[in-house]
């Protein structure tokens, strides 16, 4: 992986179900502790409604 991206092991997040999520940093020195679980993110439908 290259400095400064991001990648994700979710990708099947399902519309009106709450997810939480941690987060780790890996570099050439090794990989970082969990972060703090984040607050509940509930997935949601987009929508045209921003004319």
């Amino acid at each position: 992986m290259r400095d400064n991206t991001a990648d994700s092991s979710e990708h099947s997040q399902t519309i009106g179900t709450s997810y939480k999520f941690t987060v780790t940093a890996t570099n050439k020195y090794g990989t970082s502790s969990p972060s703090a679980t984040s607050t509940a993110v509930t997935y949601v439908s987009a929508t045209d409604d921003d004319e």
